[in-house]
């Protein structure tokens, strides 16, 4: 499923994109960023490098992620007390394509990949190894892309989500 998925979302951007104007344009950026939801806590730092600014109509950029996230995944007991799911914390180390709709307020990702995903509780071990995943984040630029709001989601082998901050350096803001 994870697999069918990726190819169509990478497919259906490809053929979109093989019409567009494009040209070379490198960018590189660096972010780190602290989200949560209810039940999970997430810790990430990226590194991104824009290679194609998309011409056509708002600005857009294709480009490369390379990311480690860290996430804690909580259970809560109705009878009392709460604690981690079993192999919790999680740790990813991305690499992944980046397509970026950039505006002047808001940014725009989705990111399709793989990631080698570890686990830290020595019982799920066979759980580690290299997954496909799919990244998406909204950021609310306060700062330019200093600073700001995040929205993010993952979908892999362990997926998370949340809302948080991220702080960071662009070279888009020249």
């Amino acid at each position: 499923m994870h697999k069918i998925f990726l190819t169509v979302l990478i497919l259906i951007l490809f053929i979109d994109l093989s019409f567009a104007q494009v040209e070379p344009e490198t960018n590189y950026s660096v972010q780190g960023d602290f989200t949560s939801a209810l039940l999970i806590n997430t810790i990430s730092g990226n590194g991104d490098f824009d290679i194609l600014k998309i011409k056509k109509g708002v600005p857009a950029y294709l480009g490369l992620r390379l990311g480690v996230q860290r996430f804690y995944v909580s259970t809560i007991s109705f009878g009392g007390g709460s604690g981690q799911v079993n192999g919790s914390p999680f740790t990813d180390v991305d690499l992944l394509g980046k397509f970026t709709i950039s505006g002047r307020v808001f940014d725009l990702n989705l990111c399709p990949g793989i990631t080698h995903h570890s686990v830290s509780n020595s019982s799920r071990n066979g759980d580690d190894g290299i997954y496909p995943k799919l990244v998406a984040d909204v950021k609310l630029k306060i700062f330019k892309n200093t600073a700001g709001l995040l929205l993010k989601l993952a979908y892999s082998k362990e997926s998370y989500g949340g809302i948080g901050l991220f702080v960071g350096f662009s070279t888009k803001d020249k």
